[in-house]
């Protein structure tokens, strides 16, 4: 309760590109449900205190999933306001795909070159991913070209952090570390459903306000 009302007290001007691990792994169960269904539970409840003039996007990730993209757009950014219901119904219907492995250094090259590319002036911009696993995809491009190219994108007049939630012991915490901290960026790491929730809202609420004044 005391990390949600701080939430809720968060007068936040974002765009947040949101991007959710989808690989089969995502099915195995914290206590009564799985991690899908946890992650996705506490960003149904995120976007429900977000204000109407947050832009939100979500993307999902696995491999191959549009043709040979490990990611797939399921709502473009836009304001919260316009749709909510268009983003609970995506939200709603994310499934782990059985067998999918993690594709996760295409999907977070792909995902903040777009972010980027739409960075908007005025508000806190920044991609959100959830995975549970690390990069598993045989046909990605290596960790030290995603680094090299995230360092060509980073712009200290326009930042554009990066936010991983670590979920559960598949995580290689150093692994997502040394990608975050290329863009100035966070990482997170929950091994149950309490920690998981605690650590979204605590993960968001961090970037709740413009730099540089409350960044930690």
């Amino acid at each position: 309760m005391q990390v949600l009302s701080r939430w809720t007290g968060v007068q936040l001007s974002a765009r947040i590109l949101s991007v959710f691990d989808v690989s089969g792994s995502m099915n195995e169960r914290i206590g009564a449900q799985t991690r899908m269904a946890v992650v996705l539970q506490a960003a149904q409840e995120g976007v429900g205190l977000l204000r109407d003039t947050t832009d939100v996007g979500i993307w999902i990730f696995s491999t191959r999933l549009d043709g040979d993209k490990d990611y797939k757009e399921l709502v473009p950014p836009g304001p919260i306001g316009q749709q909510r219901d268009k983003l609970a119904a995506a939200l709603a219907g994310i499934r782990a795909v059985p067998n999918g492995d993690t594709g996760l250094y295409d999907t977070v090259l792909a995902a903040y070159q777009n972010a980027r590319k739409n960075w908007v002036p005025g508000r806190i911009n920044l991609v959100f991913i959830a995975t549970d696993g690390r990069n598993d995809d045989d046909r990605s491009i290596s960790r030290a070209k995603l680094l090299e190219e995230l360092k060509k994108l980073v712009d200290p007049r326009r930042p554009l952090p990066i936010l991983f939630m670590g979920l559960g012991n598949g995580v290689d915490a150093d692994e997502l570390q040394e990608i975050a901290s290329v863009v100035d960026g966070r990482v997170y790491i929950g091994q149950n459903a309490g920690e998981i929730r605690r650590i979204f809202f605590s993960a968001l609420s961090d970037f709740g306000c413009q730099p540089p004044s409350c960044r930690k």
